[in-house]
């Protein structure tokens, strides 16, 4: 394989050198002119434009450019033989080539016409290569060409005789179909290699190979001369699949360097590579040529020093197959770097540039075909001594085994001369469990004499059981009736409590009324005030016995928004005295059934405390938010107030009778335990959430008929 390679190198050398010497007329002048209207311009027009001289080079790059370009130049033959010349165009992706000279002995323009878009209306043979036959010409006169092309604009003038022509165009064929040949057989070997031994990194090398393949046939114009015209429209794309063609090898690297396990930060860092290939496709579509070549470039080129890098490191740890993969790859980086070098202008063009990246690319193919096959000829290897360190493995296993057998051999007539004793002891114990068992059975004759004295006990107890639920019966009864007594009792002491509280009421007023100096006096004032706390003491007693005696009042149809607006009116003038920012949300329109004065009260008693318990140093707010949830009314009245301290007193004890969280404050512990018993009545809930200092927030959820589940509007 190498000697291979090095026959293939030498024939690109003899063939730059032949192409050298067959150089037998040279260009002389050159000059451009750009046409900048969208008119194709006609050979009667060539002498009315004006051309700039351009350099003389064996290339002209003219890169991403669709106007049409003419050049004037003239030709200079070195020999004074009568020859038969052709001017040779090796670049065949041009839409239109038109050479024309004007003849001044017949006074008019002669004129030939080639190109992609000629193909399907002349019966041109179709090569790598754009010829013209100057039999016509003469070369002694200014020369026209006319080139338009919707890809690279890369234009080499060639002049040369008909039969070194053939020659030469003989020997590229022969030096491209071995560099074919050559790619297609590494190519075939790597699915081979990927079909047998399931390793994508052989399927990552042969796509490489496959769009470096269709770079070349592209580029070369073989593809046109194999494959028919439609192929050049790869060319468009050319850095799309240069992308592509980096994008096998970097995968193809990652798993042959192994570089995601021992070169971790090399990994990460190629990984931003992905970003610039995706940006060069990007552009490539939208038709950002000039761009995206040059972003594809540079990617490509720092992609590849970056890969030898880390090559090198792993070349440096001793991995396997890593020399060769840094010998081909860098081959093929040096003829890329060349090419581009010369394709930018930087480098004088010549056949060693035309070629150094297929030279490049073939001892890489073949470079890392090798680094492939010794990789798995050393895995085969590692392989091999595996097993045979797995087979020593297994004898070592072995003897030891055979030497535990008989060891546990000895354990095990050991333990079975124990068991033996061990069963001889069993036995004389089962003599004694026999003993035992007959002691058993006569236990049990006595347990059955105990059972049938414990049923005749039981028949008693029934007895006695019916005799005591007859006396509880009896209690519950007299319980009732003290119940009815306790309830004439309530309404006895609040009705006569009551009288005399009227008249004493209507005592004050008169002495009010009639301004006696006696109002003025503080026990005056201390015995009204106590007569108004017993009366409300009076009357949230007899709430209380009417809520607890009468759980069967009567459900009605209500407007809960009704509720909130009444209990609002009774509030208005506090809200607006003390500005308290009151707020309702959510309130809902339809109506819902419950017991109207229930409601109220629960409604009334949270907005009451919620003003009554604001705080002096902000603004009071008082929130109040009616929503449907699990089944059921969630009413919720939130307020930034004074708030309770929960470690002060017991929070499950709030709602009890006369539990005060601010003795400090006027009241008598009684409107929560009202609302609760409301609240339970209506077979609902209610928690607290406060803290001091900071508000409180009341939650009573009632549950609801499934018709009452309306939206709230």
């Amino acid at each position: 394989m190498r000697r291979g390679l090095m026959i293939f190198i030498f024939s690109f050398v003899l063939l730059g050198h032949k192409s050298l010497l067959a150089a037998e007329v040279s260009v002389t002048e050159i000059a451009l002119h750009i046409n900048q209207t969208n008119k194709e311009i006609r050979p009667e027009e060539f002498n009315t434009l004006k051309f700039q001289k351009i350099p003389l080079s064996s290339s002209y790059n003219f890169g991403f450019n669709s106007q049409e370009h003419i050049l004037c130049f003239k030709i200079e033959s070195q020999t004074s033989e009568n020859l038969n010349y052709v001017l040779q165009i090796p670049n065949i992706n041009f839409n239109v080539l038109t050479l024309a000279q004007y003849d001044t002995i017949k006074g008019q323009w002669i004129e030939q016409r080639l190109g992609l878009e000629t193909l399907n209306d002349s019966n041109q043979e179709l090569k790598n290569f754009w010829a013209f036959d100057l039999k016509d010409f003469d070369i002694n006169q200014a020369f026209y060409l006319r080139i338009q092309s919707d890809r690279p604009l890369i234009l080499s003038i060639q002049v040369k005789p008909y039969i070194s022509l053939l020659k030469s165009s003989n020997q590229q064929s022969l030096i491209y179909g071995f560099y074919y040949g050559l790619l297609l057989i590494i190519f075939i070997y790597s699915l081979f290699l990927f079909y047998y031994l399931k390793e994508p990194l052989h399927l990552y090398y042969a796509l490489h190979i496959f769009f470096q393949l269709l770079i070349s046939l592209v580029i070369s114009g073989f593809g046109v001369a194999l494959f028919g015209v439609k192929i050049s429209t790869f060319s468009n794309y050319i850095p799309t699949i240069s992308v592509l063609a980096y994008s096998a090898i970097l995968l193809f690297a990652f798993k042959f360097l192994n570089l995601k396990d021992h070169q971790p930060q090399f990994f990460i860092g190629m990984q931003l590579f992905w970003v610039s290939f995706l940006t060069t496709i990007i552009l490539d579509f939208f038709n950002y040529d000039s761009l995206a070549f040059k972003v594809g470039s540079y990617t490509t080129i720092i992609l590849g020093l970056s890969l030898l890098v880390a090559s090198f490191y792993a070349w440096k740890a001793n991995f396997i197959g890593v020399r060769y993969f840094l010998i081909g790859f860098g081959s093929f980086q040096l003829g890329l770097i060349i090419y581009n070098l010369a394709f930018a202008g930087y480098v004088t063009p010549s056949a060693y540039t035309q070629y150094s990246i297929m030279i490049g690319l073939s001892i890489e193919a073949l470079m890392i075909t090798l680094g492939m096959t010794y990789r798995q000829y050393q895995l085969k290897l590692d392989y091999q001594r595996i097993q045979a360190e797995k087979m020593d493995l297994i004898h070592d296993q072995k003897a030891s085994l055979e030497k535990e057998v008989s060891m546990r051999t000895t354990d095990i007539e050991r333990k079975q001369t124990k068991i033996e004793e061990q069963n001889r002891l069993l036995q004389s114990r089962q003599k004694e469990l026999l003993a035992i068992n007959e002691s058993l059975l006569s236990q049990k004759a006595i347990n059955k004499a105990q059972n049938e004295r414990l049923a005749n006990l039981n028949k008693s107890l029934e007895a006695e059981v019916e005799l005591r639920t007859a006396e509880i019966r009896e209690m519950l009864a007299g319980l009732i009736k003290k119940n009815h007594l306790m309830e004439e009792y309530s309404y006895n002491i609040s009705h006569h409590l009551r009288a005399p509280l009227a008249r004493m009421e209507g005592i004050f007023e008169l002495f009010q009324l009639e301004k006696n100096e006696i109002c003025d006096n503080e026990w005056f004032s201390v015995l009204r005030k106590s007569s108004i706390e017993l009366e409300e003491v009076i009357r949230d007693l007899n709430t209380i016995v009417d809520v607890e005696n009468s759980p069967d009042m009567e459900y009605q149809d209500v407007c809960i928004n009704d509720l909130i607006n009444k209990i609002r009116k009774d509030y208005d003038r506090v809200i607006r005295v003390e500005k308290i920012d009151f707020q309702v949300e959510n309130v809902c329109t339809n109506p819902i059934r419950t017991i109207i004065p229930y409601l109220k009260n629960i409604l009334s008693c949270l907005i009451s405390n919620a003003i009554k318990f604001r705080s002096i140093e902000r603004s009071a707010l008082v929130r109040l938010n009616v929503d449907y949830a699990n089944n059921g009314l969630i009413i919720e009245v939130e307020d930034n107030g004074i708030g309770m301290n929960f470690k002060r007193i017991n929070k499950d004890r709030i709602f009890d009778m006369y539990q005060k969280a601010h003795l400090h404050l006027p009241g008598k512990g009684l409107g929560l335990y009202l609302l609760r018993l409301q609240v339970e009545v209506l077979n609902g809930t209610v928690n607290v959430e406060s803290e001091a200092g900071i508000g409180s927030k009341f939650m009573v959820w009632l549950p609801l008929p499934q018709e009452n589940m309306n939206p709230i509007d």
